[in-house]
């Protein structure tokens, strides 16, 4: 399976975009994220402020995993950072409910496929921290890392190995 036109690592991200998005509208979670709010961030700092919840997915670093190489594979693990936002509804006691809440769904929604629809190998969430974006506001947001290792060939990020 080969697209010369998109790499592994583009594909895994456009599923992470489309599994989040996935989450509008579906009666097994707490928050309804439209499409038009799930955005990946390739640059810069992510400064549309949509109508919450809106989620931002960008890149971390990436690591070639030494020893894990076969002949003709290259073994990766890609760090993925996934900011979500909401809205307490001008209610700062419900901000951990809402935190609580939000990652549930980000946790649930990654976690029904770790393979990322056959693009990965597996999907392992890191962290997750919490914040605000000040004490006078009732927005905030959970940011969740997670690393998905997966392969290409070594002489075509687009040729899955898989």
């Amino acid at each position: 399976m080969s697209n010369p036109n998109t790499s592994i690592r583009e594909l895994i991200f456009q599923n992470v975009k489309t599994i989040i998005q996935g989450i509008d509208g579906n009666p097994d979670y707490f928050y309804s994220i439209k499409a038009e709010c799930v955005n990946i961030i390739h640059g810069g700092v992510a400064g549309a402020h949509l109508r919450e919840p809106y989620v931002y997915i960008y890149p971390n670093s990436e690591i070639s995993v030494l020893g894990k190489e076969e002949k003709g594979k290259t073994y990766k693990t890609l760090g993925i950072g996934i900011e979500a936002w909401v809205r307490s509804d001008d209610n700062l006691a419900n901000m951990g409910t809402n935190i609580n809440r939000i990652y549930h769904d980000i946790e649930k929604a990654l976690m029904a496929d770790p393979t990322r629809g056959a693009y990965a190998i597996d999907t392992r969430i890191i962290s997750c921290d919490t914040f605000l974006e000040s004490l006078d506001s009732p927005k905030c947001a959970v940011m969740v890392l997670i690393e998905i290792d997966y392969e290409h060939d070594y002489e075509n990020p687009s040729s899955l190995t898989i």
